[in-house]
């Protein structure tokens, strides 16, 4: 593996340390920076799931609209 650096002012070094102490009294467990910056990301990724929305055209929202209605008429006569 290759190990690079990036350099980052003190606060925001601070801050990253404090970020990573309550990180690892949350999992209980010590973690090497590598493991932090990849729980942070594993995180990020996760709540990008939960707010993915399907966002349509108008077109694709009425052909859905009216295929939903379709499916409610035949239900209803149906039942």
């Amino acid at each position: 593996m290759v190990h690079t650096t990036i350099s980052v002012s003190e606060d925001v070094k601070k801050e990253l340390e404090r970020l990573k102490r309550k990180m690892e009294v949350e999992l209980g467990r010590t973690l090497s920076w590598d493991d932090f910056f990849s729980e942070l990301i594993k995180e990020r990724t996760e709540k990008e799931k939960k707010d993915k929305k399907l966002i349509l055209s108008d077109e694709e929202a009425e052909i859905l609209l009216r295929l939903t209605e379709e499916g409610r008429r035949s239900w209803r006569r149906n039942a």
